[in-house]
């Protein structure tokens, strides 16, 4: 992940730097709707990272009744409760749907909204463009090169706002573990007293 976002940033860079050789006027102007749709990335941050955390929690919650089920499906069976455990695991299935369509609907649906915002400037990149070919300054061929090459950054502005959104999803998986891993060092670390004895156990065992 980490190198990913790294290789987005130095090839919408590389495509930056390309576009201002060209020209300066025409590139800031026809870039200013791209850190629009990263801040809109960002400001949606908060509810895609609340939404994927309650996917989860639900994902989680599905799994545990799952394994219950499994482990006490004939106590259910004798004690006629299995068609209680049943609607239950229904209802914990239709919300698990739920959560997880509101979750990933609202992150897949954004790539195209970026996408738009970041094309916005393609506009300018035809009316200040087209008055330089009119004035010779560039070619038709240039202009081309020019519309090639805003498209492609414009292309990837709107992955890399997936891919922070995606970064954000990650997030909320790694606040989910990391207790069990701080808890698993916490008993590597603990002292050898602590452990109770192999003997001991036996001794006891034999004053049963």
């Amino acid at each position: 992940m980490t190198t990913e976002i790294f290789d987005t940033g130095v090839l919408m860079l590389s495509y930056l730097i390309t576009m201002l050789i060209y020209d300066r006027r025409i590139t800031l102007l026809a870039c200013l709707f791209v850190p629009a749709a990263m801040g809109l990335a960002g400001l949606l941050k908060r509810t895609i990272v609340r939404r994927a955390a309650a996917a989860r929690e639900e994902s989680s919650r599905v799994a545990d009744l799952t394994y219950d089920f499994i482990d006490h499906a004939l106590l259910y069976r004798v004690n006629n409760a299995e068609e209680r455990c049943q609607k239950e695991y229904g209802q914990a299935l239709a919300e698990l749907e739920r959560r997880s369509v509101r979750a990933s609907v609202l992150e897949n649906s954004m790539r195209p909204v970026y996408n738009a915002i970041s094309m916005l400037g393609v506009g300018g990149v035809f009316l200040l463009g087209g008055q330089m070919v009119i004035d010779g300054q560039w070619t038709v061929g240039a202009l081309s090169a020019y519309l090639v090459i805003f498209m492609a950054l414009t292309t990837k502005a709107s992955k890399a706002g997936k891919l922070f959104n995606s970064v954000q999803k990650a997030s909320v998986s790694w606040r989910r573990i990391q207790p069990y891993l701080t808890s698993g060092r916490s008993e590597e670390k603990r002292p050898p007293d602590a452990q109770t004895p192999l003997d001991q156990v036996e001794v006891e065992g034999e004053g049963l």
